[in-house]
């Protein structure tokens, strides 16, 4: 079952675990077994970058079984389209990931990015993957030559 199928009170499966990874909700920190097995507290910190101070995943033991609400995020990555020069460029892009890069937090100005490659001293992309689910809006997000953001909205009229 894929992530996105599973309710928030339904255990996660390491299979469901890699889903999430493939799909650009968790950021991985190893291999993921393939397993329908369901995963605890432990497994999910070993295997994905989660924020082990929220609440829910606070509250429960390390061998308890997880339910989807229970994580969240620490790192989050996402897809960008081909850089332009223009922010308006961004929406002829074609819709291809480029490059994949991460960032901790909340995604706005003055975010760091993470593996980001800017040809000049910035550079304007259209976000195609990230971690909101399903992906209802695409951004044009720019970013500058130190790994920082500072433009971020939805300018595409699609």
């Amino acid at each position: 079952m894929s992530w996105a199928a599973l309710a928030n009170n339904q255990t996660i499966s390491f299979n469901n675990l890699q889903n999430a990874v493939s799909n650009n909700i968790f950021v991985a920190k190893t291999t993921i077994p393939s397993s329908n097995e369901q995963i605890t507290k432990a497994d999910a910190d070993t295997y994905v970058n989660i924020n082990t101070s929220f609440a829910s995943y606070a509250a429960k033991s390390s061998n308890q079984l997880v339910v989807k609400s229970n994580l969240d995020a620490s790192i989050r990555t996402m897809g960008l389209s081909a850089e332009r020069d223009v922010v308006g460029d961004t929406c002829t892009v074609p819709f291809t990931v480029v490059q994949n890069v991460t960032y901790s937090g909340n995604l706005g100005i003055g975010t760091q990015i993470e593996n980001v490659t800017i040809l000049g001293n910035l550079g304007y992309f259209l976000i195609l993957t990230n971690y909101w689910e399903p992906l209802t809006v695409l951004l044009s997000i720019g970013i500058d030559d130190d790994g920082i953001v500072f433009y971020l909205e939805a300018l595409c009229p699609f």
